[in-house]
């Protein structure tokens, strides 16, 4: 968690497990900014199919 913590922001993190088929939300301080290139580190370090950004949008604005 050093990587989130390094690179602070608004984005959250949500990590999705299929072999316990859960979907973890992270807790606000591990918030991230997106534009840092803290998706290519996660990629770097986990792989590129484990790792996509998802840009979520409020309905009804």
């Amino acid at each position: 968690m050093t990587l989130l913590r390094d690179h602070p922001g608004n984005d959250t993190i949500l990590v999705f497990s299929k072999k316990e088929h859960a979907i973890e939300t992270l807790p606000v301080k591990a918030d991230t900014q997106s534009e840092t290139g803290i998706f290519q580190m996660l990629k770097d370090r986990y792989g590129e199919a484990n790792v996509r950004a998802v840009e979520k949008t409020s309905r009804g604005l």
